[in-house]
């Protein structure tokens, strides 16, 4: 259909890794797009918060009260999430904002690249908030810092497989933290792609991809904020996890006491269901017997076996819903 119109589009092109002086193969020491863009930020970055900055004016310019908004936002962000105690990680949470935010708007300029569509850029952004959190952890609480992943509360059959499960969901957040911003930064452009490709093509009925192409980058504008706002708020309550570990794991274990409280309340509902099922199972099997022997009386004999199998497997119903009610009810 694209060629019997006359036109393709490509929306994914816009993210391929070009080498800047020609040819085709990148390697690892290879001048790209990607880090073309990736020093473009930096410079941004550096002309906002260290240059515009510099002179620190009584009455701001008008760059100057940019970057004064913009550390003030920050600033109370961390005063907010961490309170006080993490202002001291300031430094890094302010770098980590104002990268991708500039990344994510410097891509909105017209054939320009975005970075942090790349989860390679994106991956080692969150694997340094990770490498960062997990070391600090260590630092102020030692080995007592792997007591998060040892739900105390819990019952103590469960707590083996609540630790692996705690381990996993704690190396996987690195992973949701960059296909995250990397995920919704690919997909917008690749929208506005698919907007652009339309409003070219369709000559004077392009009024409606053009008004599309005009809201979706206004959209776009408001992602790549709230992306650099979600990745950074997201670092700061890592942060805090970690540094106040002995206030959230005390929060945690009332948690999961009141939760481990219902477990009991489950425990003795699936007693009553089982021992219920196995009731009803044993009058089943009992009554079908009944019933087929008065039909036939001489089959009955032969049939007795299958009746006391029967009634073994309702009693055995009503035996393991009573075990697993006393693990969830006693197993702490």
């Amino acid at each position: 259909m694209a060629e019997e119109i006359g036109f393709v589009i490509e929306p994914m092109e816009q993210f391929e890794v070009k080498p800047l002086f020609g040819g085709d193969a990148v390697y690892w020491y290879t001048p790209t797009n990607v880090t073309l863009w990736l020093a473009l930020t930096v410079a941004a970055v550096a002309l906002l918060m260290v240059v515009a900055s510099r002179g620190r004016a009584t009455v701001p310019s008008r760059v100057q009260s940019m970057a004064e908004l913009t550390y003030s936002f920050v600033y109370q962000m961390i005063e907010d999430v961490t309170g006080k105690d993490g202002v001291r990680y300031f430094p890094h949470i302010m770098t980590i904002f104002v990268f991708i935010l500039f990344a994510n708007l410097l891509g909105l300029i017209p054939w320009a690249f975005t970075t942090t569509s790349h989860i390679a850029v994106t991956a080692f952004l969150a694997l340094a908030v990770f490498l960062t959190v997990t070391v600090l952890g260590f630092v102020l609480h030692g080995l007592s810092f792997l007591k998060m992943f040892w739900i105390e509360a819990a019952p103590l059959a469960l707590r083996p497989a609540l630790a692996v499960i705690e381990l996993i969901s704690y190396f996987v957040r690195p992973v949701s933290h960059s296909i995250r911003l990397a995920g919704n930064m690919m997909a917008g452009h690749a929208v506005l792609k698919v907007f652009a490709g339309f409003a070219g093509a369709l000559g004077v009925a392009s009024v409606v991809p053009i008004a599309g192409l005009v809201a979706m980058y206004a959209f776009e504008l408001l992602v790549a904020v709230i992306q650099a706002y979600v990745f950074t708020i997201l670092t700061c309550i890592r942060i805090t996890e970690t540094h106040k570990f002995s206030q959230f794991q005390a929060r945690r274990n009332a948690m999961e006491g009141d939760i481990a409280e219902m477990g009991k309340f489950i425990g003795v509902g699936l007693t009553a269901f089982g021992m219920g099922g196995a009731a009803i199972g044993v009058g089943t099997v009992a009554g079908n017997f009944l019933s087929g022997a008065l039909r036939n009386p001489s089959a009955a004999p032969g049939q007795t076996a299958m009746l006391f199998i029967g009634i073994a497997f309702a009693e055995a119903l009503g035996i393991f819903s009573f075990l697993v009610a006393l693990l969830l009810m006693f197993a702490v």
